[in-house]
């Protein structure tokens, strides 16, 4: 960890009062998507992280089973993540040092896996939800998703698997559900809270893998058209963790009776995303004519942004032209503010952190 990306969070952290507590200056962007110093919420958040200097670990933070230094902690809508050293031997100047910003999802407790939901009859009918314990999915279409609880999931789900057309009819009373409990989406690691529960989003990929293979070979068998399936935001990341599982497996060469669409994917790192797409077209996985739909998405847009040309490059005709305009101008947006910023923060008075978050803030909700 280099101390160069770290600055002073504020005017009232840099140690005068308590432990000093740094940032790392590349968290600039999620930073101002998830947190509007101008309202109350926003202002709890930015008091709860100066507070972070008044002890060595919160007593209500989580500590990670996979590194004694990090920790989490939550304030309000998000989770911060934060590393706590109490000498320079430890890795770092003494200092709490904030490496990541999430959004703080709270789950329903329901197990990560595949569902049937069925619509019951009736006006407004809600949904029957079971469990799917073959692991394979019957049905026409399907959705990969986590919001939450499940129901409010597979609500979504149904509609927009409505909205987007999956082919056939089975889909209007029956579908299948992946669902990705929120508590899994919002870590790529093994947490301890305060409570000790422990939580593995790799127990969801390995399940959502099996799922895959599973139902490839039951197609294959009875000869059925390929799976359609409706990715949803942020579960393209648990999507892209059963991929590679699959990428190694030598009994899943072939991925032919599933067809994938994505709905304002969601993947914050560089080539991952692309990665994914062309792993599935080697394995012979059809992609829709519009396979990536982003729906004025803000998140979705800048994370594409990032890998904007490889997604091009991997989508080829699938893409349509509003999708790279609509990407363009989210990557313009994105880099101009944090060229903005990466100019203030390289400058030699090295300004805190939220000096330059209240300067850019303004700005960037005009572009």
């Amino acid at each position: 960890m280099s101390d160069n990306n770290f600055f002073y969070f504020s005017d009232a952290t840099k140690g005068e009062s308590g432990k000093p507590v740094y940032i790392d200056f590349g968290l600039f962007p999620q930073f101002l998507y998830k947190v509007d110093p101008g309202t109350f919420d926003g202002i709890e958040i930015i008091k709860g992280i100066e507070g972070l200097r008044s002890s060595s670990v919160d007593v209500n933070s989580s500590s990670n089973s996979k590194d004694s230094f990090l920790h989490k902690k939550e304030i309000g809508a998000v989770e911060i993540h934060y590393k706590v050293y109490q000498c320079q031997d430890d890795g770092g100047l003494p200092g709490v040092y904030v490496t990541n910003i999430k959004s703080n999802y709270k789950g329903d407790g329901k197990d990560p896996g595949l569902y049937r939901a069925r619509e019951l009859s009736g006006f407004d009918a809600n949904l029957d939800i079971k469990k799917q314990d073959s692991g394979v999915v019957d049905t026409v279409g399907a959705c990969i998703g986590g919001m939450a609880s499940l129901e409010l999931t597979a609500k979504n789900a149904k509609k927009a698997l409505e909205r987007y057309g999956i082919s056939g009819d089975g889909w209007k009373t029956d579908f299948g559900l992946f669902y990705i409990p929120v508590h899994i989406r919002n870590e790529l690691g093994n947490w301890i809270n305060p409570v000790s529960r422990q939580h593995d989003p790799l127990i969801a990929a390995k399940e959502l893998a099996l799922v895959i293979k599973s139902t490839q070979k039951a197609r294959s068998i009875e000869n059925l058209e390929p799976l359609d399936w409706l990715v949803v935001g942020e579960a393209a990341e648990i999507l892209n963790k059963a991929v590679e599982l699959l990428e190694k497996d030598p009994e899943a060469k072939i991925l032919d009776k599933h067809r994938f669409r994505f709905l304002n994917p969601s993947i914050p790192r560089k080539g991952i995303f692309p990665n994914m797409l062309g792993v599935l077209k080697q394995k012979c996985a059809e992609l829709t004519t519009d396979a990536v739909i982003l729906n004025d998405n803000y998140p979705a847009t800048v994370n594409l942004s990032l890998s904007l040309q490889e997604t091009v490059d991997a989508l080829g005709s699938r893409f349509h032209k509003k999708n790279i305009d609509m990407l363009t101008k989210g990557l313009a947006g994105a880099s101009k503010g944090l060229g903005e910023a990466r100019t203030k923060f390289a400058s030699d008075t090295r300004p805190t952190f939220m000096s330059v978050v209240d300067e850019i803030a303004r700005k960037v909700k005009t572009w």
